[in-house]
């Protein structure tokens, strides 16, 4: 099943007050990470930095599903491969989706041990 975590391990203080090392779910599961905004914000893009699993180098996220949302409605399901470590995979946010609240990022496959993030940046419109 998928694990809920808390999205301080890996949101930049771009947008947020602080950022732990990374989200990491358990070697060998699948994982998904709740981003929840203060307020509703247009997003141009999402920024998500792959994890490599510190000095071993045996973790990676390979792809992500991106679901955004406005209130209980799903305004955007994004499934995006993920560059490796240390190249940002960008996921564009179109303007017709408006403002979202909250986001879902679910890790789908990955490469070794396990996946995650080491960071997330949300790019506002």
């Amino acid at each position: 099943g998928a694990e809920l975590a808390s999205a301080s391990y890996a949101v930049n203080n771009l947008a947020f007050e602080s950022c732990a090392d990374a989200w990491l779910p358990p070697d060998g599961q699948l994982g998904e990470i709740t981003v929840e905004l203060a307020t509703a914000q247009a997003i141009a893009a999402i920024e998500l930095l792959n994890t490599r699993g510190g000095a071993e180098g045996n973790r990676a996220s390979k792809t992500i599903r991106v679901m955004a949302y406005q209130g209980d409605d799903m305004v955007r399901d994004k499934e995006a491969r993920m560059l490796r470590f240390p190249y940002a995979t960008d996921v564009a946010v179109p303007e017709s989706v408006g403002s979202i609240d909250r986001l879902v990022l679910r890790v789908e496959s990955y490469a070794g041990v396990g996946g995650g993030l080491n960071e997330i940046r949300l790019r506002k419109r």
